[in-house]
């Protein structure tokens, strides 16, 4: 006599243990979310991300790194905007300091990089470091020529490799709003183009 707690699906009993992770929950296996891609009734299970130790998930010519690499254009932008507006959370004292390890070493950049040192330099709670860092980042992007500061002249400023022809930032790009550190790089007359 089956009892009303244990259904079967096709015939087969389900079984009451634990779900393989992600899942962990105590439903039947047969019927756990975690093993079904949206939208599908097949309920193969789904594969873990790639890992170093686990290279038979992972194609062949997907290179997988042993330690992730950080990096300052993702990061910065998550941190600046969280550090602006007072978060407090365990992640953003390790990424506070990524971040500002980061931005020191920045000697070589390209225009993305320096918009997300921006905008994590215009959420430092270190005001006076960041300015420095500023000043040192508006000299560095002058110096690579990576803002286009007139739109008449675009054989004045540089391309970083790998981008589209005519992917120019302009200096609004770099300060997007009168309170960040970046209006300071430009003129006037260079923000009013």
């Amino acid at each position: 006599m089956r009892s009303a707690w244990s259904p079967t699906y096709g015939g087969r009993r389900a079984s009451p243990s634990r779900c393989p992770p992600p899942c962990g929950s105590w439903r039947r296996r047969a019927r756990c979310p975690a093993r079904e891609p949206p939208g599908s009734a097949t309920g193969w299970p789904r594969s873990p991300p790639p890992t170093a130790g686990s290279p038979q998930y992972c194609p062949p010519w997907l290179p997988i790194p042993t330690e992730p690499a950080g990096e300052l254009l993702a990061t910065g932008q998550i941190a600046g905007p969280l550090l602006r507006a007072g978060v407090r959370h365990r992640w953003l004292g390790p990424a506070t300091d990524f971040c500002r390890h980061a931005v020191e070493r920045l000697e070589q950049t390209h225009p993305y990089e320096a918009e997300a040192a921006v905008a994590f330099l215009d959420g430092v709670p270190d005001r006076p470091w960041a300015r420095r860092q500023a000043r040192r980042l508006g000299e560095l992007v002058r110096e690579q020529r990576l803002v286009l500061l007139d739109p008449d002249r675009p054989e004045e400023a540089r391309l970083a490799p790998g981008y589209a022809p005519g992917e120019y930032h302009l200096p609004y790009d770099f300060a997007p709003h009168p309170q960040s550190l970046a209006p300071a790089w430009f003129s006037d007359a260079e923000l009013g183009r």
